[in-house]
């Protein structure tokens, strides 16, 4: 009896200690799993894999209207700087006007001149003075217009790769989504056995 009360009494103590060992163990365990978590969420820049993936969505989308808006502006543009740029034009009416700050003016200007002198042509001759004003201002006219149209062709080619870097920036990150959310699902899967092995 003696005897096996002390068995008894040492499989009690023994299995206390090794049921407290076992407890700090899978502490350690499970507040590093937590840490794991913290830190990849912090090292990745997200707080919810699904939210992420959601916002990153909705970034690409207005990334993508915004380019085609940049492309759109850019190949009016592109005409636009084409036609002043052809010697065969250079006394002919602009058929458009593209969206540029002041140069819409100046291209009804410039029109309101080519109007003038298709006028005067009508019953002045080639060595006429006004005649010869009129094209005098046409020309400079068209220099001040080509000029706008060039430095706005330009900033339209810079905008248009600026978006485009930030295009294939939100397909790169939309795309290690799958991948970081596996990561992140099998990290919660392990937190999620060590803290059941704990209240066990």
């Amino acid at each position: 009896n003696r005897r096996g009360q002390k068995e008894k009494d040492e499989m009690a103590v023994n299995t206390g200690k090794f049921i407290e060992e076992r407890l700090d163990t899978l502490y350690i365990s499970l507040a590093k799993s937590e840490k794991d978590i913290e830190s990849y969420k912090e090292d990745k820049k997200i707080v919810d894999v699904g939210a992420e993936a959601e916002y990153l969505m909705q970034k690409k989308g207005t990334v993508e209207n915004a380019l085609l808006a940049a492309e759109t502006s850019y190949e009016v543009l592109k005409m636009a700087d084409d036609f002043f740029n052809d010697s065969t034009n250079n006394y002919s009416m602009m058929p458009f006007t593209p969206d540029v700050p002041g140069v819409d003016g100046a291209i009804a200007s410039y029109n309101s001149l080519i109007a003038k002198k298709m006028e005067l042509e009508e019953n002045a001759y080639g060595d006429n003075s006004m005649l010869m004003t009129l094209k005098n201002q046409i020309d400079a006219t068209r220099r001040n217009i080509k000029k706008s149209i060039s430095r706005a062709v330009d900033n339209a080619s810079v905008k248009q790769e600026e978006l485009r870097a930030k295009e294939t920036e939100s397909n790169d990150k939309l795309s290690a989504i799958p991948a970081q959310e596996r990561e992140f699902l099998e990290l919660k899967r392990d937190q999620s056995i060590k803290n059941q092995l704990y209240s066990f």
